[in-house]
């Protein structure tokens, strides 16, 4: 039996079913009873069909709804929802992935199906990530050039330099540690002549 709502939302869909096929987002559409009613090309080449399923079943493998459920938002009469989660799965592996969830109207105003967007955000994660940790490493670079822009305590007698625990170390040790780099070592010209007199500039 077909219903006033099904007939609806099939006509929406005739409507929309050109533009959302070849677009490069997964696109899903959802009826009330977390049905899936639509899936775009590229939704069905990732997933596989899984038109006639639930939606919690067929992409989470869950028996009950989804904790704040972005279609159940939609329903609710939140509007558009915009979310991301983070999915592993054995056919895509570790994926973060960005969910704009939309309600689609009948004539009425009545929400009847929800539209949900599903972009891979993944390497924008990563990126942002990689982001994060060259800031923090740029700010700690900062942090240990501080410690030499002030006054650096040294021995009188032998140069060690007092760090921060209030141990002496050799002037190589304790600049290798701040600033990260390498010593290689020789003799200057008046060095060699105090220890080694004969020595030829």
């Amino acid at each position: 039996m077909t219903t006033k709502s099904t007939v609806q939302i099939d006509e929406h869909l005739l409507n929309f079913q050109s533009a959302l096929t070849d677009l490069g987002d997964n696109i899903v559409i959802i009826d009330k009873e977390q049905r899936i009613i639509f899936q775009n090309r590229l939704c069905q080449k990732i997933y596989g069909a899984k038109i006639g399923g639930k939606c919690h079943a067929e992409f989470r493998n869950q028996d009950t709804i989804c904790p704040d459920c972005p279609s159940q938002r939609v329903f609710l009469g939140e509007g558009i929802i915009k979310t991301e989660h983070f999915y592993t799965d054995n056919n895509n592996g570790e994926q973060w992935l960005e969910l704009i969830a939309s309600p689609l109207t009948n004539k009425e105003g009545e929400t009847i199906a929800t539209v949900i967007v599903k972009r891979d955000v993944t390497e924008t994660k990563k990126k942002a990530a990689e982001k994060d940790l060259l800031i923090q490493q740029l700010y700690k670079a900062i942090d240990e050039t501080k410690t030499l822009s002030g006054f650096l305590p040294i021995c009188v007698f032998c140069k060690k330099i007092r760090d921060e625990q209030q141990e002496w170390n050799p002037v190589e040790t304790f600049l290798k540690r701040h600033l990260d780099i390498e010593f290689s070592h020789g003799i200057c010209h008046e060095c060699g002549q105090t220890h080694y007199p004969g020595l030829k500039k």
